[in-house]
């Protein structure tokens, strides 16, 4: 849903978003987008760095680039509310963003599970080339970056470099994808 568009307050706006009371819906997205190349960001609406290597990595880009961008909201914060979700939709207001909020964590658990040896997924950005389904689990990405130096160094960044980060991956999954 593009939110720039819509007329609605920040209230409405956040209850709109699409909530992950079980993963079917959050499938159905991944894999209704198999043609395109994907994200899939993990983030708290309350995390600034986060959301502006969202905005600066990727959807400074030309809105001519074809991908798809589905951010799920992670409830980390105790500031973590529908209005913090709504003003973060803002600030991230384009027509290839969809948004979820998995408010008990499903998809961070399926993501984890997945590929990283934590038990719940957050401050995660991850990079899948067209063709890629979500079956039983998310596939593996083919690059992903996080904020959580606890996971592994080599994939870690903040700031600055997180934001090169993800805009290096992104050129890279789009020029695999022509």
């Amino acid at each position: 849903m593009a939110v720039g568009d819509s007329p609605l307050g920040a209230a409405e706006i956040a209850q709109a978003v699409i909530l992950v009371d079980s993963l079917p819906p959050l499938v159905a997205e991944f894999n209704a987008h198999r043609h395109s190349p994907r994200v899939v960001s993990l983030l708290s609406p309350s995390c600034p760095q986060g959301l502006r290597a969202l905005r600066e990595g990727l959807l400074s880009r030309s809105t001519d680039e074809d991908f798809r961008l589905t951010v799920i909201w992670t409830g980390l914060f105790e500031g973590d509310s529908h209005e913090r979700m709504a003003e973060a939709m803002l600030q991230l207001d384009d027509p290839r963003v969809c948004f979820f909020h998995d408010r008990e964590r499903q998809a961070g658990r399926a993501f984890a599970r997945s590929f990283l040896p934590v038990a719940a997924a957050c401050d995660l950005y991850l990079f899948y080339p067209p063709g890629a389904e979500w079956r039983e689990l998310p596939p593996r990405p083919r690059s992903w970056a996080h904020q959580l130096g606890r996971v592994s160094d080599n994939h870690c960044g903040t700031g600055e470099e997180l934001v090169l980060a993800l805009e290096g991956s992104l050129t890279e999954l789009l020029r695999e994808s022509r």
